[in-house]
């Protein structure tokens, strides 16, 4: 939602907020899982991906109620998700898409931990 509320207090479409999506996706998984799994950095790609589709559209129905009237929910309740698909094939542009690829391969990259030497030399001396 804050997507929605800097680009409505902006005025302006905002889709660089979808790299700091994938940032915070990534370092989400990277705390929560601490892995370095491939798995880690697909999960972390997938929500980013869905997170950018949910802010953009959560933008554009924002955008639709406050030119229309209308409260969020009640056009939120009356959308279908053919709605939802139209929306994003609406707001998508080569732009969007470049900066959305982006994100996800941040968000990939970002979500593992990654093995330094330093990591390694630690569980060897634990481990003995």
């Amino acid at each position: 939602m804050l997507w929605t509320y800097i680009t409505i207090a902006s005025q302006y479409r905002l889709a660089w907020m979808s790299l700091a999506v994938g940032f915070l996706v990534a370092f989400a998984i990277r705390f929560m899982g601490k892995g370095v799994d491939l798995w880690y950095g697909i999960v972390a790609g997938a929500l980013t991906l869905l997170a950018c589709f949910a802010g953009s559209a959560s933008t554009t129905i924002s955008i639709i109620a406050i030119k229309g009237n209308t409260p969020f929910l009640t056009i939120l309740q009356k959308l279908s998700p053919s709605d939802y698909l139209y929306m994003a094939k609406a707001s998508a542009g080569a732009l969007n898409a470049l900066i959305y690829v982006i994100a996800i391969a941040l968000a990939y990259f970002f979500a593992f931990t990654h093995v330094t030497r330093e990591n390694l030399l630690t569980l060897s001396r634990k481990l003995k």
